[in-house]
């Protein structure tokens, strides 16, 4: 297990043509996983993941990733905390060349999570920015649930050398998905042409109305939402009685 999770965790933008692209792996943590976050707890009853954010990030980035986790606090029983001295923490890292880069869980002691801004690209993207957020918390990428192959097609004679397992699916024994239907529209979907040789796709939808939609939403789906809900067994859900769901 600790090698399909290291494999599938690994995250970087590279540059092809003008364009920047990330490499982002992620279904969701079995409610029984060790890499839960769930040693810390408030007075509320919330799970905290304690995170230190590096001094060599603008104001707006700041203020960005501090709106998302708020979106994540606000609609689950996740909540990110400024650390004092807990033993494991996110340590969220503005480094040249690293990219965006998370595992997925708490690995335990200190969770790097490199997050780029730099002129050579840039991690500060609404949509960007909780994918990797939601990794953190224990989201895999919708596109390599299990099931997959019953929603979209992967054409691996379109994928770029040395990119083939990020289209691995993981299997039930690693992830979960807690008996939701496929999210097209899930945050962490891969886009149609993710690590496509130039003009071919890699990803092609069975369901044809959502093609050019899969990679596409900026906010998190219900679903995504859902997904961590259960994965803590949330009291409530986007403002919802978890039994009301």
């Amino acid at each position: 297990m600790n090698r399909i999770l290291f494999v599938v965790t690994c995250a970087l933008f590279f540059t092809v043509g003008s364009s920047y692209k990330y490499r982002h792996r992620r279904s969701a943590l079995p409610s029984n996983s060790n890499r839960k976050w769930d040693k810390y707890q408030d007075a509320d009853g919330k799970f905290i993941i304690p995170y230190v954010i590096g001094d060599n990030y603008t104001d707006s980035d700041r203020n960005l990733l501090l709106d998302q986790m708020g979106k994540i606090e606000k609609n689950t029983c996740v909540k990110f905390k400024p650390r004092n001295n807990e033993e494991d923490y996110a340590a969220i890292f503005n480094g040249l060349g690293d990219g965006c880069n998370s595992a997925v869980g708490r690995p335990g002691g200190k969770t790097t999570v490199y997050l780029e801004s730099s002129p050579r690209g840039s991690c500060f993207k609404q949509r960007t920015l909780m994918r990797f957020l939601l990794h953190v918390v224990g989201i895999f990428g919708e596109q390599m649930r299990e099931d997959r192959n019953k929603y979209i097609r992967v054409h691996r004679e379109n994928i770029q050398a040395g990119y083939e397992y990020g289209f691995a699916r993981i299997l039930s024994s690693d992830a979960s998905t807690y008996d939701l239907p496929y999210d097209y529209l899930s945050i962490t979907h891969y886009p149609k042409d993710a690590y496509a040789k130039p003009g071919t796709i890699t990803i092609e939808t069975l369901d044809p109305t959502y093609q050019d939609l899969i990679g596409q939403v900026d906010e998190p789906s219900v679903y995504d939402y859902k997904k961590v809900c259960l994965m803590y067994k949330c009291g409530k859900c986007i403002g919802v009685e978890t039994s009301s769901l």
